[in-house]
């Protein structure tokens, strides 16, 4: 999979700006530490990125033929593919909706193939939770207590597990949320009933401390944007201090994050151009900042990441070779984008 998204990669920048572009974004993508840190430990997370990507792919080049019937039904199933796998991807929905909205050549068949694809496995989701379950829900459940971490009166904005639950990830998803909140209410609760229970708890703090939850969401919408891999269940850091490839600034978000946010202003005057990667990036990150910072949540909207970075730098490459004389002032702004990281 990590080879497929490197190639992927290459191919989305190819055809929103140019094969010098492509080239620096599939290798950026190819030697991604992260990357392959992610998928060295089998995480979802990686697959998550792979489906992703492939969606916007297929997205792109549906046609009114029948090889674009297929792209767009099969971008439909690769953007549910990557929900049920990080089920926060579900505000990226609109994307495709609004892509075909804004391309009058695209007809009506290629919208409602590309629906009925992102239907298809969130449906057979449902219907596995049903036989198995008992209830028909077409995503996790643990939405509600993942929300809570977030959005409470201790959080930091990363994972913390509440007071009175046992630290673990694992532990909170599967089994302490699920007691604690039956214990609070005294009575036996289904999945989606607790899911609710700690929604609620977390609107409760939302509404009688909205000052302070405004600062939460601001740090974790800085987190986002800085280079720091926020943990989850493994501590990138620390297995850095084990592999020299992990440990190489160059293939590390302190190199990839100030690129990337230097693309995304350089390329601001041009957004309609390129206004899906744009959509993308700013919807994955307002569905990590709804709940917590980790770095495998972020690591999905990289390859658009790269993207931008790989245009930023061929942009700044242009500008000496035309000797342009704006060029010190984007020059100042990626030192500055460097020093802030």
């Amino acid at each position: 999979m990590g080879i497929g998204t490197s190639l992927m990669t290459f191919y989305l920048a190819r055809y929103f700006f140019d094969k010098k572009t492509a080239f620096i974004a599939g290798l950026m993508a190819a030697v991604y530490a992260p990357f392959l840190f992610m998928e060295g430990n089998l995480f979802g997370t990686s697959a998550a990125t792979f489906f992703l990507i492939a969606s916007m792919l297929l997205l792109v080049h549906s046609k009114a033929n029948w090889t674009g019937f297929l792209s767009a039904f099969a971008s439909g199933v690769m953007l549910s593919l990557a929900i049920c796998a990080r089920p926060n991807l579900l505000l990226l929905i609109p994307v495709a909706l609004f892509y075909f909205l804004m391309n009058r050549k695209k007809t009506a068949i290629l919208a409602l193939l590309n629906v009925l694809g992102i239907l298809l496995p969130l449906l057979l989701t449902g219907l596995h939770n049903q036989l198995a379950g008992g209830q028909f829900t077409i995503l996790t459940t643990h939405g509600g207590i993942n929300f809570y971490i977030g959005n409470n009166e201790k959080a930091t904005g990363a994972w913390k597990a509440p007071e009175g639950i046992e630290a673990s990830v694992s532990a909170i998803n599967l089994q302490e949320s699920k007691s604690f909140a039956e214990k609070a209410l005294g009575k036996k609760l289904t999945s989606s009933q607790v899911s609710n229970f700690w929604y609620k708890r977390a609107f409760s703090f939302i509404l009688k401390h909205p000052v302070k939850w405004t600062a939460l969401t601001m740090k974790k919408f800085l987190l986002f944007w800085s280079s720091y891999e926020t943990p989850l269940n493994f501590d990138y850091y620390f297995h850095q201090h084990y592999s020299s490839l992990l440990h190489f600034p160059l293939f590390n978000l302190i190199v990839y994050m100030p690129l990337a946010l230097f693309g995304l202003i350089v390329f601001v005057p041009k957004w309609k151009k390129v206004w899906m990667l744009y959509a993308v990036i700013l919807l994955a990150c307002l569905s990590v900042v709804m709940f917590f910072m980790a770095d495998r949540y972020r690591i999905v909207v990289l390859p658009f990441l790269i993207i931008m970075a790989a245009a930023g730098i061929v942009h700044q490459v242009n500008m000496f070779s035309n000797k342009n004389t704006n060029k010190w002032i984007t020059i100042g702004l990626i030192i500055l984008l460097f020093a802030v990281e």
